[in-house]
């Protein structure tokens, strides 16, 4: 498990058809987890591949409809899971 800031925000254009979503993990000791998805797979991406809790993915994409992301500080996650999901690790820049 690692500690950092987890990022949801809109990358496609306002009022788009298809909206796309980034998701990244940023660790506190270095490095990220990047990765994408279309709005109509957030759901299912956010509860199954990144096994994050119902009630946690509910606040989530509420908070992401109203305000186009979401930052939230100081959370864990499996490195395992994140590269399961198809999200890349970013090495930081030396």
């Amino acid at each position: 498990m690692v500690k950092g800031r987890f990022q949801i925000k809109r990358i496609s254009v306002a009022g788009s058809r298809f909206p796309t979503y980034q998701i990244t993990h940023e660790n506190y000791q270095g490095g990220e987890f990047v990765g994408s998805v279309e709005a109509e797979h957030l759901k299912e991406f956010l509860r199954e591949r990144m096994r994050l809790s119902p009630s946690s993915v509910e606040g989530l994409l509420d908070e992401v409809d109203l305000n186009g992301q979401v930052l939230i500080e100081d959370v864990e996650l499996s490195e395992v899971d994140m590269a399961a999901a198809g999200m890349q690790h970013m090495s930081p820049d030396v």
